[in-house]
């Protein structure tokens, strides 16, 4: 059982890999590079060979003030960027920075009320930002805060009816945000409830059919939820899939996944469809990608991975394409990147991330750039920041 989204398992991945005798580990590594020169051929040899076959290109950033992983990023304007809590090096993260994308610096500000990591963050109509649940110093949370960028400040936003994380916030059309599943105090829950930002009051809404965590929730261009995967009160993965209508309060099951699979992604397309990306299924990590069509409320099969991977970040860019980085895979943190090309219908390799992680974040800058924070590695919790670039501009000042 897995997760990705809101991740709790990175950190046990993390946790387990503690274990390893770090002096193999640098043996294994010294191996290799003699492997490697005694057949000939130097690590940057093959790198300057193969940079050719790789889209983009991706530079460094300047590092977050403090490592983080598990966290959250949002783009607040044309020119800041907020990150959020997470779990550091020794603790649970409070602190926040913000990042001046044109000066390329980090910086300090409010502090959240409460510790946290594996939360959702959602952004209100009025701009305002929302942080629901997740986990705690003492476990996890029904806590809610608001960030207001005018006054780069937090303030409370009430008490959740369920302690949660794994589970899922999604805008509704009319300026709610529906709150779903994730885990309580011992299990997966089916509960879902609704946060109203004029009242400041949760509600409690109809609960799904199934219970699920690390699940998937997109809004439809009609203002239905979809809600897909994740896994279930046993921590088997699952393939279901349903519909919210907010109008009535009321779940709809709708055609399962083709694949059943957790701590996946869900990007929605520039046309209104849905692409799960990726996650962990049935004793496998899910290469296969499906579609899902809103008119027909049916999945279609579309192109695989080239890597299978969770604790991954799939990022909608320019033009319909989508930038899926870093990840887990079979006890590897990965580096691979991969683009989708919505002409050519398939996945193709990108530049490889400068540091290997999974766990971390990644969000669209405004000037169509993409820039990764933080993350884990091994026994590491990164401060990394990297800034990738599909269509390389000389004249831009970067970093």
């Amino acid at each position: 059982m897995t997760n990705l989204n809101t991740t709790v398992i990175v950190r046990k991945r993390l946790a387990m890999r503690k274990s390893v005798n770090l002096p193999v580990i640098i043996a294994l590594g010294l191996f290799s590079g003699v492997a490697i020169g005694f057949f000939g051929c130097s690590k940057k040899q093959n790198e300057s060979q193969s940079q050719s076959r790789f889209l983009g290109k991706w530079q460094s950033a300047a590092p977050l003030l403090t490592a983080r992983y598990v966290h959250r990023s949002v783009v607040l304007n044309d020119s800041l960027v907020l990150v959020i809590g997470g779990d550091g090096e020794d603790d649970r993260l409070a602190r926040c920075e913000i990042y001046h994308i044109g000066r390329n610096q980090w910086q300090e500000i409010d502090s959240l009320n409460t510790a946290r990591r594996s939360f959702t963050v959602t952004r209100l109509r009025d701009g305002r930002l929302l942080v629901v649940g997740g986990m705690g110093r003492k476990g996890r949370l029904t806590s809610a805060e608001l960030f207001d960028p005018k006054t780069q400040s937090w303030t409370s936003a009430g008490r959740l009816h369920f302690k949660r994380v794994s589970h899922t916030a999604t805008l509704l059309d009319d300026g709610r945000v529906l709150v779903v599943g994730g885990r309580g105090d011992v299990r997966e829950s089916r509960s879902v409830e609704i946060f109203d930002p004029q009242t400041g009051r949760w509600q409690k809404a109809a609960s799904m059919k199934y219970p699920r965590g690390a699940h998937t929730a997109s809004r439809l261009p009609d203002g239905r939820v979809l809600v897909a995967g994740g896994y279930d009160d046993r921590g088997e993965n699952q393939n279901t899939c349903e519909i919210y209508d907010p109008q009535n309060d009321r779940w709809s099951e709708t055609s399962p996944m083709f694949y059943a699979r957790d701590g996946h992604q869900a990007v929605t397309l520039p046309d209104g469809r849905i692409m799960v990306i990726g996650g962990v299924g049935k004793n496998m990590y899910v290469t296969e990608c499906e579609i899902f069509d809103p008119e027909t409320e049916q999945w279609h099969r579309a192109a695989s991975l080239n890597q299978g991977r969770d604790g991954h970040r799939a990022t909608l860019m320019p033009g319909g394409r989508i930038l899926v980085t870093g990840g887990f895979f079979n006890g590897q943190f990965l580096d691979s990147s991969e683009i989708f090309d919505p002409l050519k219908q398939q996945w193709l390799p990108a530049a490889p991330l400068p540091k290997a992680r999974s766990g971390h974040d990644a969000v669209l800058l405004p000037d169509g750039r993409v820039l990764v924070t933080g993350g884990g590695y091994d026994i590491h919790v990164l401060n990394h920041c990297d800034l990738f670039e599909l269509e390389f501009n000389s004249d831009r000042k970067t970093p």
